[in-house]
């Protein structure tokens, strides 16, 4: 069908020695660049199961495998892998140093003053904004939002002075770490 096979044996885009489609890919038509190269250690390690090649090797086969699960329509399938693999891009150019609980030093201040009081154990101690913003994380745990302490205070009706920092933004899944 005019068609070019990859992936399976006999054929020219496959896998060689402990390579994978993904390297032959790369090396057939010279693409140098860095981000592809964390890349294809990332997609080698998932498509020969050996993991150890990067740390998100386990997690980009346990994605793809629970989309071709729920998914029969090659088309949805394709469409959406090529949206990951867009974002997976992104992350190996532009954001692969960052660690998730990455934080700027106004979070960690804040991070500093709950563990302070959530590590003493006295409730009594613990002013009721402390735990108010608890709920109010717990609440967005799941969503991609950042929190700035002025939105904060105003949500609490706070003064802004008991909470250090008030102009920078809060990573709401680093400090649910640490709650």
């Amino acid at each position: 069908m005019g068609a070019i096979p990859f992936d399976i044996p006999g054929v020219e885009y496959t896998h060689y020695e402990n390579q994978c489609t993904f390297d032959y890919f790369l090396k057939k038509h010279g693409l140098r660049d860095p981000a592809l190269d964390r890349i294809a250690a990332i997609v080698r390690g998932a498509d020969t199961d050996r993991h150890d090649f990067a740390p998100q090797s386990a997690g980009l086969e346990a994605i793809f495998s629970g989309l071709a699960y729920n998914i029969k329509d090659d088309q949805q399938l394709l469409e959406l892998g090529t949206t990951i693999y867009d974002g997976l891009y992104s992350w190996a150019k532009h954001l692969y140093q960052l660690k998730h609980t990455q934080a700027g030093p106004a979070e960690r201040l804040l991070l500093e003053i709950f563990n302070s009081y959530l590590k003493e154990g006295n409730a009594q101690k613990m002013p009721a904004w402390v735990e108010d913003i608890r709920h109010m994380l717990q609440d967005m745990t799941d969503t991609n939002m950042s929190l700035s302490l002025k939105d904060i205070s105003k949500d609490l009706d706070l003064n802004p002075a008991y909470i250090p920092g008030s102009s920078q933004n809060i990573s709401t899944t680093c400090l649910m770490e640490i709650i």
